[in-house]
């Protein structure tokens, strides 16, 4: 377990790590040090889905409390007793960061994002902004898709796709072919 945590804190230190990397070492961390309680490890089968499900009942539960709801017993245990723990998980990363912006930011890129995206993200070295416009063009132009992951680098369009005015016209007439 030890082993397990220092390898992806040692992970986090990379420079050469892509996005989806990065957030696949920070769920590795907070996966170690949140399965120190047994009740966490039964919330998912996967670090990803343990780690995902925790933060996203966490913030449930906070959005409610902020709007004055009813909370239920159970949610303000289950709250109390893990928020102060996944904070200092977060406070104490090599880059330390807030648990509802890795929810809200980069756990997406592993939820939502398809896996084909995801190996493209990894192979490229793609920033989070590249990996969400990459994902938009994959919904959008399987073959425009292709293109730009295949040619890599070569392709005019991997530059170009990046910025925002030329992925927005791309996008549209893509689109417009349909």
């Amino acid at each position: 377990m030890i082993f397990r945590q220092e390898s992806a804190a040692e992970n986090l230190l990379r420079e050469d790590l892509s996005t989806i990397e990065t957030i696949e070492a920070t769920i590795e961390i907070i996966d170690v040090e949140m399965g120190k309680e047994p009740e966490y490890l039964t919330v998912g089968k996967t670090p990803l889905e343990r780690v995902h499900k925790l933060l996203s009942k966490l913030h449930s539960i906070r959005v409610s409390q902020d709007r004055g709801s009813m909370v239920s017993k159970e949610a303000e245990v289950l709250f109390n007793k893990f928020v102060k723990q996944v904070e200092m998980v977060f406070k104490n990363l090599p880059k330390p960061l807030k648990w509802q912006s890795f929810l809200n930011n980069d756990l997406i890129l592993l939820t939502d994002i398809p896996s084909i995206v995801q190996t493209a993200s990894v192979k490229h070295g793609l920033t989070k902004a590249q990996t969400k416009a990459l994902a938009r063009l994959e919904q959008v132009s399987d073959k425009a898709f292709h293109d730009v992951t295949q040619k890599g680098k070569t392709n005019p369009l991997f530059y170009g796709l990046w910025m925002d005015e030329y992925f927005t016209d791309y996008i549209r007439r893509d689109i417009q072919r349909f």
